[in-house]
């Protein structure tokens, strides 16, 4: 699910499972490794995607830019 960053965080961070490994992502990877951190300062087991889903700014970097399957 989406947690925008900074605004909804505290509310949403208590929503995930912490049993489980989270993968966070963005378009690049950037503010997903900043979330990544966050989440792992709380201790959270979080992973962020390398690459971020992708975009054209940072291809062939990202999912979307190796050709990997995404679901709207």
């Amino acid at each position: 699910f989406n947690i925008p960053w900074a605004a909804g965080m505290q509310e949403a961070f208590p929503t995930l499972n912490n049993d489980k490994t989270t993968v966070v992502y963005c378009y690049t990877g950037q503010t997903a490794g900043q979330t990544t951190a966050a989440l792992r300062i709380l201790g959270y087991d979080a992973v962020s995607l390398n690459g971020g889903m992708g975009m054209e700014a940072n291809a062939p970097y990202g999912w979307a830019n190796n050709g990997y399957e995404t679901v709207k």
